[in-house]
C-alpha cells in the first residue's frame, strides 16, 4: 500500500509509473514523448506571473516594429487565423527531473492552467531551486 501524501511531505517522481522499460520504469510507451523518457523529466506547470505577461508584450512589440521595419506584415504576429488578437497563455510547462525531491503544498488541488476549466488531479510542489509553485498529476508522483 503506497504511503499517503500530505502537506508538507517530501515527494520525487515515481519512476515506475512515468517511464518505459527501457529508462527504468514500467510503461510500454512513453508518458509524453521520447526525449522526455530518454532525459528521465516528466512536464509540470507553473502560472504566469504578471511580470511573465509583461517581457510576453515587449517580445510581441519588438518582433512587431522588426517586422513593419522589413515591410513584413505584421496580422500573424498580433492575430491569430480566426482575427482574434493573441493572448499571452496561463502557464508555463517546466520540466520535473527523477529524482530531486520537492516539497509538497498542497496535495490535493484544482488550478486554471489554460483559458478554459480547471484541472483536476493535481498536487501543488514548491521547486526549491526555481522559488515557483509548480503544478503535477498527483499520480505521477509518490513519497520520500
Amino acid at each position: 500500500m503506497e504511503k499517503k501524501i500530505r502537506k508538507g511531505d517530501l515527494v520525487r517522481v515515481n519512476e515506475a509509473r512515468c517511464f518505459t522499460q527501457q529508462n527504468g520504469g514500467t510503461r510500454p510507451y512513453p508518458l509524453t514523448n521520447g526525449r522526455d523518457d530518454q532525459n528521465r523529466v516528466i512536464r509540470g506547470r507553473y502560472i504566469r506571473t504578471a511580470d511573465d505577461d509583461r517581457k510576453w508584450r515587449e517580445e510581441k512589440s519588438k518582433a512587431t516594429e522588426e517586422a513593419r521595419a522589413k515591410g513584413e506584415d505584421t496580422f500573424s504576429i498580433n492575430f491569430n487565423d480566426a482575427g482574434e488578437s493573441r493572448l499571452p497563455g496561463v502557464s508555463v510547462i517546466v520540466d520535473i527531473p527523477a529524482g530531486r525531491v520537492y516539497e509538497v503544498l498542497r496535495s490535493r488541488c484544482r488550478a486554471h492552467l489554460s483559458y478554459g476549466n480547471p484541472t483536476p488531479g493535481l498536487m501543488k510542489l514548491l521547486d526549491t531551486q526555481s522559488g515557483r509553485e509548480i503544478y503535477v498529476k498527483r499520480d505521477y508522483m509518490e513519497a520520500v
